[in-house]
């Protein structure tokens, strides 16, 4: 059975497998969460068929495509008895024509039940942009550097408190050290739909903490949409005290390899002067790393003028010396 669906209907049956049959180079670009990657094409077939298809016409194209095909239909339905054993599946391609109506006809003839995006990809990119244009109930956990506020939303998360972490998403910390220990920054694309995936799993009537971010982290930019949210958003701002923040940053970076350190030390050396870019560098290679103390000034100086270029509402929240699950205790019972 062949059953078409709305990006909204679709994604709704999210415990039933998913399979991108788009070709691989499409797939890295971007794509719904959870997909498989099963293409119908390869890149280089997929070329093929492409060119031929503005050169002689559909038709050609389609001869061309039953041809590439033939060999590895046995290994494409294997695979679909992999990832679908209970034989139901939801299909997507580029714009929902020919190649997911083609293998959903294929799999249908196999005794599949399959669920077709109606526009594909395109379609639900379109939905996408309209997921983050909805209004939530945010609340914006700031603090200067070395505050803990990922770990504050890691324990707000633990108390039941709904929580998304742009961070975790865009895998990059934020500040020039942000990539240090950390997974390569997905495409713009999948960290845009890895946050929507989210939103969707969210009540949009309950409060949403996040943390206060810039427009970009890293290389992922926030979509403006919801970006101009959050900076309307009320503001929790921790207040905490200097050596603690210090404590805290030594305990995350002091185990980090050194050579990459100084590279990201060197990359703040416009910013902080070349002698003390030189000082830090020469601390960092003694591994003596309490010279990362020295760089709290220049972030708190960034936090300062990021925190008060528009006005916000912010409401300050005490944090020295106590645990990030006792201040999350606190912050759930502002939310």
């Amino acid at each position: 059975m062949l059953i078409s669906h709305t990006p909204e209907s679709w994604l709704a049956l999210r415990h039933i497998p998913c399979a991108d049959v788009r070709a691989p180079a499409e797939f890295m670009r971007g794509h719904i969460p959870g997909a498989h990657s099963v293409p119908l094409f390869s890149n280089e077939a997929r070329a093929l068929v492409g060119t031929l298809y503005k050169q002689s016409g559909k038709e050609a194209a389609v001869r061309l495509g039953f041809e590439l095909i033939a060999p590895h239909i046995n290994t494409l339905i294997e695979h679909y008895h992999a990832i679908a054993p209970t034989k139901e599946v939801r299909l997507y391609c580029a714009r929902g024509g020919m190649r997911s109506g083609s293998v959903g006809h294929m799999l249908q003839l196999m005794g599949f039940r399959v669920h077709l995006l109606v526009g594909g990809y395109k379609s639900y990119r379109q939905y996408v942009g309209k997921i983050f244009t909805k209004r939530y109930d945010l609340h914006v956990l700031s603090g200067k550097t070395g505050s803990g506020k990922t770990f504050i939303l890691h324990a707000l998360a633990a108390r039941g408190e709904q929580v998304i972490d742009l961070e975790q998403i865009a895998c990059h910390k934020g500040s020039v050290f942000g990539a240090l220990n950390e997974a390569p920054q997905p495409p713009q694309q999948i960290f845009e739909n890895l946050l929507a995936d989210i939103l969707l799993q969210l009540n949009i009537e309950r409060t949403i903490w996040i943390e206060d971010e810039s427009s970009r982290i890293g290389l992922c930019a926030i979509p403006h949409t919801f970006y101009l949210q959050m900076r309307s958003a009320p503001v929790i701002e921790l207040r905490v005290n200097k050596d603690q923040r210090a404590l805290l940053l030594r305990e995350q970076y002091g185990t980090l390899s050194t050579d990459a350190l100084i590279a990201c030390v060197k990359k703040l050396e416009k910013h902080i002067g070349s002698q003390r870019s030189a000082d830090l560098i020469a601390a960092v290679s003694s591994r003596d790393y309490r010279a990362l103390d020295m760089l709290i000034d220049y972030y708190d100086r960034q936090y300062e003028q990021g925190l008060h270029r528009e006005p916000r509402t912010i409401v300050p929240h005490e944090g020295t010396d106590k645990s990030f699950q006792q201040i999350a205790e606190e912050l759930t019972e502002i939310s």
